[in-house]
């Protein structure tokens, strides 16, 4: 599974806000209100974060598929473990 909030963790860190607004404030995208929380507004914004995020995953040395899997897999693990703690 690839999620974008996971992805944006390995490239920003997991100390920096990642919340969908967070993610659209940083890469300019706009989510009209009317749109904000319905399944398509939110899927789109998403769609544009993870374009912003292509770039600096290429930087991140996620340049792959299944980097960006691992990636992400790597980030839900670590939240894993500070969960159990």
């Amino acid at each position: 599974m690839i999620d974008t909030v996971l992805l944006a963790a390995h490239v920003f860190g997991a100390d920096q806000p990642l919340t969908l607004d967070s993610l659209a404030e940083r890469f300019g995208v706009t989510i009209e209100e009317a749109d904000r929380h319905t399944a398509l507004g939110d899927a789109v914004a998403t769609a544009d974060v993870l374009i912003g995020l292509f770039g600096m995953l290429d930087a991140a040395g996620v340049t792959t598929l299944r980097d960006a899997v691992e990636a992400s897999e790597l980030q839900a693990a670590i939240r894993r473990r500070q969960r159990a703690y």
